[in-house]
């Protein structure tokens, strides 16, 4: 007896930006290829790794961890810190200092996109 296939989902998805104009947009799109390492669910923390890129790195390794916050005993009841450490060959034109402001700001976007989906996750229904 043949095996019956359901068809395959297929979809698409737009959105107009009259603030942007398609003219606007010829910059080069930076772009890396990036590998997951290690994860460990357990002690809240991941590894990857840079393998091919245009933005100029030659090797970069990052791990971020997930700790909480311990004040007067309460382990994490307080929040937690999200830490992004990393290892990476110098960039050229860069100084070091540009990277870690580069780490901090896009930490800034990811922690801000944690919050927003938890509270939302968590906020009663009306």
């Amino acid at each position: 007896m043949a095996e019956e296939t359901q068809p395959k989902w297929e979809g698409k998805a737009s959105l107009e930006l009259t603030a942007v104009k398609a003219e606007q947009k010829k910059k080069t799109t930076k772009w890396a290829k990036e590998k997951l390492a290690m994860i460990d669910p357990i002690q809240r923390c991941l590894s990857y790794q840079l393998i091919d890129n245009n933005i100029g790195f030659k090797s970069y390794v990052a791990t971020i961890k997930v700790l909480p916050i311990n004040i007067d005993g309460c382990d994490g009841e307080n929040g937690c810190t999200i830490e992004w450490s990393f290892v990476a060959d110098p960039i050229e034109g860069w100084r070091p200092e540009d990277l870690t402001s580069f780490i901090e700001n896009r930490l800034q976007i990811m922690s801000n996109k944690i919050e927003q989906a938890l509270v939302q996750t968590w906020s009663p229904s009306v």
